[in-house]
């Protein structure tokens, strides 16, 4: 039987994988459907307006030659952490982390900041 960390560690991998490829559909499998992202004094609720945003993320700053490297990653019950910076054709994210809330293998609350300079 995989343990809780190693199932969090599979959802994170997932979810990395898919913003690596810009895989929009990929990445929402892992959204529960009442999921809140809160970034700064955005907060989006729902998985529809979550898809939103990653929309947009993949159309103007994770674009073409989009890397992503985790610098930091502490699991802790159903809590998952993450520390990194990325680097994009139009954009260079020097100090970012998010924090995830999962329920039932799902990412339930997402909270992020970044760090990000245009190129």
């Amino acid at each position: 039987m995989q343990t809780l960390a190693a199932n969090l560690t599979q959802i994170l991998n997932h979810h990395i994988e898919a913003i690596k490829s810009r895989d929009l559909q990929a990445n929402m499998i892992d959204y529960h459907e009442n999921a809140i992202l809160i970034l700064g004094e955005d907060v989006f609720r729902g998985k529809e307006a979550i898809q939103g945003f990653f929309k947009f993320l993949f159309e103007s700053i994770f674009t073409e030659g989009f890397t992503i490297d985790i610098q930091k990653q502490v699991i802790e019950e159903d809590i998952i952490y993450i520390v990194w910076q990325a680097r994009s054709s139009t954009y260079e994210i020097p100090q970012a982390t998010d924090t995830f809330l999962i329920q039932d293998g799902l990412i339930l609350r997402q909270t992020g900041f970044a760090i990000m300079n245009p190129i």
